[in-house]
Order: C-alpha cells, then structure tokens, then sequence
C-alpha cells in the first residue's frame, strides 16, 4: 500500500471514530470523494456501517455507486438510510463501473431504503441508471417531509418513458416539495423536463424551481408556460440552457415562456440565462411586462445578446410596470440597444424600477450610439433614485 492510500484509509478510520462517538462536528459523510478516502473495500463499508449504528447525528450523506459501493455495499448500508433518526440529505451519483448491472442493482436497493426512510428532506440524483422507476414514484409520492429535489440526467442515466411517468405521477401525488432542481445534458431528458412539469402544474407548496435544460425546445416550455399559469405559490424561477446557439424554434419557446410568465400571479425572482433570438418576441415581452403583477427581480444578465428591438419591446412594458424593482443586463449590448426615446419615456414614467445594473454594457463609439445613451441620460435624470 502506497503512503497516500495508507493516509486515506487513516482518514476514513478518524471519521469513523467520530461517526461512532457522536462527534457534534461531524454532521455529514461524503463517501463519494475518492480523493479523501480512496477506494472503498467491504471491510471500509462494514467498518463504516457499525459505526452508524449508534449515530443519532448524522444529517447529509454522499453515495457514488460505482465498483466500490455495488450490491453487497449498498445493502450494507440501507439500514441506516431508513432508520436513522438524525438523517435528513442523501446525495447518490452514478460513476460507470465494470459491471453495470450490479451498480444497477446497487441503485435499486438504496431506493428502496429511501422509501421507508423516516425524515428525508433533501434528495440529489446524480446520473443514476434507475431500473425500477417506480421507486423513484414511490419515493416522491410516499416520503412525506422530502422538500428538496435536484435530478442531474448524464453519464449513465437514460431518458426512458417509464423514468418519465414516475416523475410525473410521484410530483402529482406529492405534498411536500419547495425546491426542485433538474438538469439536462441530452436533448432526450428535457421530454421527462415537460412531463415533470406537467406533474407539478396543481403542486400547491413549491416556491423554486430551477431548469438547466439541454435546449431551447417549444414543447417543452409550452408546459412550461401551462405551469406557470396553473402555479400560484412558485416564487423563484432560473431557467438556463446549455446551448448557445439559437434555432428556428428558439423565438416560440422564449413566447411561451414570457407568456407564462405573464400570467403567473407569485412569482417574485426570475433568472434567464438563455438565448435570446431577437425576433418575434417584442410583442410577449412588452404583454409580460404589462401584465405581470409580482416579480421584483428578473436578472438577464447571463442571457446572450438583447438587440433594438427586444430593449424596446422591455421598455414599453415598462412604461405600464409597477412591481419590478431591478434589472440586470448583460455585457454583450451596445448602449445603442436602449433606442434612446424609448428608454428615455420609461425612465420619465416608470416609478417603481429603484435598481438598473448596466455595469456591464459599453457604450458604442459611433454618432448614434452617443446619441441614444444622451437620451437615456436624460432620462435617469428624472429620478435620482436610478443614479
């Protein structure tokens, strides 16, 4: 055994002695860090497990399923996943091992540890390969203190029918949830996206969502739309995409989601960090801005390009605004963008905007952008509380 690998296992032995003595420092357990404890044996696991046994403070634990924590290791451990009286957060990644169907099998007994477990909160699925999603229904439909959810889809994870309905009808039958966190990185996995939000549409305690999702599809945010009119207790929303180039379908999917949010009537934190296509959206901003009653704050800042046409569909809605509070741009606009007239009617009418964050823009060295940002100027100074 080489020195490095003698010193990780010093270190797993250190932690659990504090584990088994009920040290008040050590509330979780990360078994997912390689790096800390290396390669985890069945003796490791065994060792690990007797010291939980009388542990009654241990809140998060981190799980990789991979060859060290397959079958045998898994099921070593399921008895504190669904007893203990302190446990409160399970974090499960999925890291391809040599034999994939035990991983898989690793996975489904942990799943079934955590239906029966007694006071999850906080669930994080990382590229897990489910074969039995009905626990995954189970778990969500059954757990009744489970608040919190991130569901990251990658790696070995697949974007299935069946994955899809569990998520569904577990959020549909669901109490509980206040945060839900998903991530798409294939374009397949936003389809379980829309039919998550379809389960959520009636959720009567969520108050955040966020969206990670792998494009900009109109499908999907056509449920996305239908949520947000259907919702009344969400209160923050960050939607994001991994792509940054924009397609044919990218303007109908940005209609559809500033038209859910125009009718949303809770909503009060919005972050958007997505492309902008800068065609045929004037009129959704313009109606959103309008007629949207609640959010505060909508951040743009990590959105690509806003072009003439999209700054002055914003600020005509902003003429009719009465809850936002601040904005933030991003630095890929010309000061030109702010069409100087427009910009400078708002700011005259507009009273209820106290923060604009233009930190980040440049101003343009032609006549015309000169110009247009003399007359937002002009317009700032109406009222000194935008200075």
């Amino acid at each position: 055994m080489s020195t490095a690998e003698a010193e990780k296992k010093l270190a797993l032995s250190a932690v659990c002695d504090k584990l088994h003595d009920n040290d008040r420092s050590t509330v979780t357990l990360d078994l997912s860090r390689l790096d800390m404890y290396g390669k985890l044996e069945r003796n490791d696991v065994k060792k690990i497990v007797k010291a939980l046994e009388s542990n009654t403070r241990l809140r998060g634990i981190s799980l990789m399923i991979s060859d060290d924590i397959c079958t045998d290791g898994a099921g070593l451990i399921t008895h504190f996943l669904k007893s203990s009286p302190s446990l409160r957060s399970v974090n499960l990644k999925h890291q391809v091992g040599d034999s994939p169907t035990k991983d898989e099998d690793a996975v489904t007994t942990i799943l079934e540890a955590l239906v029966r477990s007694r006071g999850l909160t906080d669930l994080h699925l990382d590229g897990i390969v489910c074969k039995r999603p009905d626990l995954i229904e189970m778990i969500l439909a059954a757990t009744r203190t489970l608040s919190s959810l991130l569901i990251v889809m990658g790696g070995s994870s697949v974007a299935t029918p069946p994955l899809a309905q569990a998520f569904r009808d577990g959020l549909k039958q669901n109490k509980t949830l206040e945060s839900l966190g998903w991530c798409s990185y294939e374009a397949a996995d936003d389809s379980i996206a829309g039919e998550i939000l379809f389960g959520l549409s009636r959720h009567w305690k969520l108050r955040k969502l966020v969206l990670e999702l792998n494009q900009l599809d109109p499908v999907v945010f056509g449920e996305l739309r239908s949520f947000l009119v259907a919702n009344e207790t969400l209160e923050i929303l960050d939607v994001s995409n991994c792509e940054e180039e924009v397609d044919d379908h990218a303007g109908l999917a940005w209609i559809m989601l500033l038209r859910g949010l125009g009718s949303n009537r809770g909503l009060k934190h919005v972050s958007l960090s997505l492309p902008n296509p800068n065609l045929d959206c004037e009129e959704a901003w313009t109606e959103m801005l309008q007629t949207n009653v609640t959010i505060e704050t909508p951040d743009l800042s990590n959105s690509l390009y806003f072009g003439n046409e999209s700054m002055s569909a914003i600020a005509t809605g902003l003429c009719g605004n009465d809850s936002l509070r601040k904005l933030e741009f991003n630095e890929n606009m010309d000061t030109d963008a702010f069409v100087g007239v427009a910009w400078k009617e708002m700011l005259q009418e507009n009273h209820s905007l106290e923060e604009l964050n233009l930190s980040l823009c440049y101003e343009t060295d032609d006549d015309d952008g000169r110009q247009s940002f003399a007359s937002f100027t002009q317009g700032l100074s109406v009222d000194s509380r935008r200075i």
